[in-house]
């Protein structure tokens, strides 16, 4: 049984002196922050998943077209406003 005992504490010894012990909980801290991350990053992969299946529809499709490069449907009102007037020199 003394022999046990004396085991375990050099143990424990080592584990503290060689920095064992300090890793140990320094991998529990970094499995926490993974944890977190992993949430994070599930709930972005839900976001783009979900802007996949929008990107799947052709009516939001020609919206984003007709919005990013400044088209107009045919029936359309387009208004023109010219800086001409301003000039003024």
């Amino acid at each position: 049984m003394r022999v046990l005992i004396i085991c375990l504490i050099l143990v424990m010894i080592n584990m503290v002196f060689k920095g064992g012990f300090f890793e140990l909980l320094n991998l529990k801290q970094n499995l926490s922050k993974i944890k977190a991350k992993k949430i994070t990053l599930a709930k972005d992969i839900e976001k783009l998943e979900m802007k996949i299946i929008r990107a799947s529809d052709p009516d939001f499709l020609e919206l984003e077209v007709l919005n990013r490069f400044d088209l107009a449907q045919e029936g359309d009102l387009i208004f023109v406003f010219s800086d001409e007037g301003k000039k003024q020199n």
